[in-house]
């Protein structure tokens, strides 16, 4: 069994270690691939640390043999000595984290509005909503773009790229950052500090950029003291170090196949889920609920079809495919309502559905052979079910209805029609 531990490294030290200072060089291991993060995914992780958000933890490996590995700027392959650390994963977050904190005038450079209001609350997931809500954070690629592409009020937008070098490169215990945070919450923990004082705390931002200019007025002040606390937190947060010793070479790619393979990616149907479970804290009881009264579904199946119906009874259109945006501010709110009452297992709804799916699979239907249908052909005949107000009051449909809809469903699941 391999040996493991873990330990904890500062965003502060891994910065430092991929700038060159200090003894610890973890090389990529021969498998990493290239760096493929870019500047939208680089600002949505400053977001994430702004906010306070987890970043993940690291996984670093070593083999008792001697071994190649690349060097992280150049990928060179490099010699490694026995028992040598080399990074499994979290390449791409260290490299974002340098070009944050690190950056110099020639590479890509990252300016954070210090008096923005951050956005919170929305529930975003395309790439251009993500643009849109880091929106204070403004990435250029180098000096020449900043002539053509300048930005408007660069006062306002404090270039981050110089923190790592204004805490000290060398200041490995970091008092500095450390001395400067304390100031900084000593003046936040006071409502009614005033201008001079958050002054005072601030200015060390003009250190780091001197283009940098601060804001008069005291809310403005605050905001931009609030927001370079943040920023010294991220840069002082810890990083959880998963270290593992293997037996040799073929351990790592195994390990690096796990990782990055098996998992199971977070599909849009779960996240949108997890936002109406956020919003409705009784989803899941109600659901299953659902699904005990109509076994021919899953409790996503049923989120599913009861969404669709919901967006369509509030004039919103369909819901496919399931975006967790759409749950966002009234017309959201308005969703999950609806949802929430279209799952009333006593209702009108439910009953219909109840009758479609006890006669279609009862002795009368095709069996329990028709719970092999996919999910999405059963939406829609539930859905027919559940706006037709014949089937009220009958205990079970006629066999001309049972007939047809079992065609339907063999049909359409047998040419995949559903797809």
């Amino acid at each position: 069994m391999p040996a493991a531990s873990v330990e904890t490294r500062t965003v502060a030290s891994l910065v430092r270690q991929r700038l060159g200072y200090g003894n610890d060089d973890w090389n990529l291991v021969l498998v990493q691939r290239d760096r493929v993060w870019d500047q939208v995914r680089t600002r949505r992780l400053l977001d994430s640390l702004l906010a306070g958000y987890p970043i993940g933890s690291l996984l670093v490996c070593s083999v008792p043999q001697a071994a190649e590995a690349m060097e992280p700027s150049t990928r060179q392959v490099t010699a490694v000595e026995p028992g040598g650390d080399q990074l499994l994963d979290g390449q791409q977050r260290i490299a974002a984290l340098t070009s944050l904190f690190g950056s110099t005038a020639d590479t890509d450079r990252y300016f954070v509005d210090m008096t923005a209001i951050r956005r919170r609350g929305d529930i975003v997931m395309s790439r251009r909503e993500r643009d849109a809500v880091t929106g204070y954070i403004k990435w250029r690629h180098d000096d020449q773009e900043l002539q053509y592409r300048p930005i408007t009020d660069r006062g306002k937008y404090l270039a981050i790229g110089g923190l790592a070098e204004w805490a000290g490169l060398g200041d490995f215990d970091d008092l500095k950052a450390a001395k400067a945070l304390d100031e900084l919450d000593a003046v936040l923990v006071d409502p009614s500090a005033e201008e001079p004082a958050l002054l005072l705390a601030t200015e060390f931002l003009l250190e780091i950029d001197q283009l940098y200019q601060l804001p008069i007025g005291v809310d403005d002040l605050r905001r931009t003291a609030e927001r370079a606390s943040r920023l010294l937190q991220a840069w002082l947060r810890p990083i959880a170090v998963q270290r593992y010793q293997f037996t040799d070479k073929l351990d790592i790619l195994q390990a690096f196949e796990r990782v990055n393979l098996e998992g199971v990616q977070v599909a849009g149907d779960d996240v949108f889920f997890a936002g109406v479970k956020t919003a409705w804290s009784g989803a899941d009881r109600s659901l299953q609920g659902v699904v005990d009264l109509v076994p021919v579904m899953t409790r996503m199946s049923a989120l599913r079809l009861l969404a669709r119906l919901a967006a369509f009874s509030a004039g919103q259109g369909d819901l496919i495919p399931l975006r967790v945006e759409r749950l966002n501010g009234s017309p959201g709110e308005e969703l999950v309502a609806r949802i929430a009452a279209l799952s009333d297992l006593g209702g009108t709804v439910m009953g219909r559905m109840a009758v479609v799916a006890k006669s279609m699979t009862g002795p009368e239907g095709a069996g329990l052979a028709l719970r092999l249908v996919p999910p999405p052909v059963w939406d829609d005949v539930l859905g027919w079910a559940a706006a037709n107000p014949a089937i009220d009051g009958v205990a079970r449909l006629g066999e001309g209805d049972i007939a047809l809809l079992t065609t339907y469903l063999i049909g359409a699941a047998t040419h995949d029609y559903w797809q």
